[in-house]
């Protein structure tokens, strides 16, 4: 990432802003993105009032179940996830989120993951429930992520100091060696490693 916050890579360039933390772009940076209409009815008001019909039922299931496009944030999309929503990457209007978001999450989770390498207080964890949401939007996105950008940053700041250091001197000879490290043998993206399972182990350790 340049000074100015850009992520250039053989495929796509991404532009992020550097004025908040990851965690903050997920519970107020808005994407665009597609949903079934059903979700985006205020429950409060439908339990209060029901959901207006047109008296014909096929339209009526044709316009709850209709996909639209929205803003959400991720903490939304989450949400939403747990009452039902199949997300998959097609739901993504801009190829470049696909990166954005994986990235926002990852570096979300391994926030906290460096409050379990310091024994951190645990009553300041979120639940792990709500973890477990964004981790399936990153799993979903992890094959596409890494074909985007499959440079991948470490818990130890001397490793990642070293990455920007290759990625300076040598770009296209990093990134040609991070991508084959991201693959199997048969050319295949390695499957996702879950921050989440590290984190939860050490919530529900005994002190």
């Amino acid at each position: 990432m340049s000074s100015k916050g850009v992520i250039k890579t053989t495929n796509v360039t991404i532009t992020r802003k550097k004025l908040h933390t990851p965690a903050w772009r997920l519970f107020h940076r808005k994407i665009p993105i597609y949903i079934p209409h059903i979700f985006l009815i205020n429950r409060d008001i439908e339990n209060d009032q029901g959901v207006p019909l047109s008296g014909d039922s096929i339209v009526d299931q044709h316009r709850i179940n209709e996909v639209i496009m929205t803003h959400m944030t991720i903490a939304g999309i989450a949400m939403h996830i747990g009452s039902g929503y199949k997300f998959t990457h097609k739901c993504l209007i801009r190829r470049s989120d696909k990166y954005t978001i994986y990235e926002d999450i990852q570096d979300h989770f391994y926030t906290w993951l460096s409050q379990v390498n310091c024994h951190g207080t645990k009553s300041l964890f979120p639940p792990i429930t709500d973890l477990r949401l964004l981790e399936q939007i990153a799993i979903e996105l992890h094959p596409y992520a890494m074909k985007i950008n499959p440079v991948r940053k470490s818990m130890a700041e001397v490793t990642n100091k070293l990455l920007e250091f290759n990625l300076r001197r040598n770009r296209a000879g990093t990134l040609l060696k991070a991508k084959i490290d991201s693959m199997d043998d048969k050319g295949v993206v390695k499957p996702y490693e879950s921050i989440v399972d590290r984190i939860e182990e050490y919530l529900f350790e005994e002190d």
